[in-house]
């Protein structure tokens, strides 16, 4: 008669012990789906930041190559009024040029939100 009733303790014991394993698996998978999406959210703007600075520098090199003629053409006194201005004094401007081209661009976004879509042209060819 105990051999019966031990063989169900056992089996119980067994079932609580991979209850448990189960439970333990499914809170490290959780914990696994969390982190990873904490480390897209992070990663995401990190990303953003990247890429812009990326594109800054590549603007900035533009800006250089387009304003060498400018500087050239440039006489002794403005050339001299430019390199007394402060740091400060070009950051500032720096900013209000930034501001103005935003403001362009989202313009330019507008409008471009306004023109509709060309379809794409149907091929003769494609199978129907």
């Amino acid at each position: 008669m105990h051999g019966p009733w031990l063989a169900a303790e056992a089996a119980l014991r067994d079932l609580q012990t991979v209850q448990a394993s189960l439970l333990h698996a499914q809170k490290m998978a959780a914990l696994g789906q969390l982190t990873a999406g904490i480390a897209h959210e992070i990663k995401n703007p990190l990303n953003f930041v990247n890429n812009f600075a990326v594109l800054s520098v590549e603007l900035l090199d533009e800006l250089k190559e387009t304003a060498v003629p400018g500087i050239a053409a440039l006489d002794d006194k403005t050339r001299a009024e430019i390199d007394e201005t402060t740091p400060e004094e070009r950051a500032a401007d720096a900013v209000e040029l930034m501001a103005r081209v935003k403001r362009r661009l989202a313009e330019y976004q507008q409008t471009i939100e306004h023109v509709p879509q060309a379809e794409a042209p149907e091929d003769e060819d494609s199978p129907e």
